[in-house]
């Protein structure tokens, strides 16, 4: 926690801020039931970005060590130098790109999208929560659309198999 907590804070809006789901949705999300596969997998998914991120920084770390460590010339000592910026460059450039997929992956899981709502997914910025208010407002209104018609279907066709409504 020391370590995280005397991290350099960066901030660029899209980036380097994470997101959360937004509260009005966090009772929905209680309702349904989990695949576990497909938890466990996106589980195992983050391990593996973060080994990644290990492996990048155990590179550089050891870079950095053999230039303290060993005697070597001045030419040497730069060429591996240079060599470690370019990774930490890198490995900086992964690690954001893969925080924002991650963000993004996790809000296409935390809400099925009816299909004439895809297009309205927005972005947004500051301490961000996965959705605006406009577009929770479209999404509530498309769900009460589609279980109105929903409603409508059932009750003019009967619910019970092979059964007919009453109300003819």
């Amino acid at each position: 926690k020391k370590y995280k907590r005397d991290l350099s804070k960066y901030t660029h809006e899209e980036w380097t801020i994470a997101e959360e789901i937004n509260k009005s949705f966090i009772s929905k999300l209680k309702q349904y039931p989990v695949d576990t596969n497909q938890l466990v997998s996106s589980i195992y998914k983050g391990s593996e970005i973060i080994r990644n991120l290990g492996r990048g920084a155990t590179e550089i770390f050891e870079q950095l060590k053999t230039i303290k460590e060993q005697e070597i010339s001045r030419e040497e000592a730069h060429t591996i130098l240079e060599e470690a910026l370019e990774s930490a460059k890198r490995l900086s450039i992964f690690a954001w790109y893969q925080g924002k997929q991650q963000d993004d992956e996790a809000r296409e899981f935390a809400i099925k999208l009816p299909s004439n709502l895809k297009h309205l997914e927005t972005k947004s910025t500051g301490k961000k929560e996965a959705f605006s208010l406009e577009f929770i407002e479209q999404y509530n209104k498309a769900r009460f659309q589609q279980s109105i018609i929903r409603s409508a279907v059932n009750n003019s066709y009967g619910t019970s198999r092979g059964g007919y409504n009453n109300n003819y």
